[in-house]
């Protein structure tokens, strides 16, 4: 098991990104904040539209 360095705070719940928005578009999905291959696909068709 890892332990947390001694520095470290806690993120608060309401700044995270989570993993999965469900939206008019679809699904985006995210790891770790960033959105997947197909959710930059699916939000840039989005805008070209």
């Amino acid at each position: 098991m890892k332990s947390k360095p001694k520095m470290a705070t806690d993120i608060p719940a309401s700044i995270t990104t989570p993993d999965s928005v469900e939206t008019r578009l679809g699904t985006l999905k995210f790891f770790d904040g960033f959105p997947d291959d197909a959710t930059v696909q699916m939000v840039y068709d989005n805008l070209d539209f």
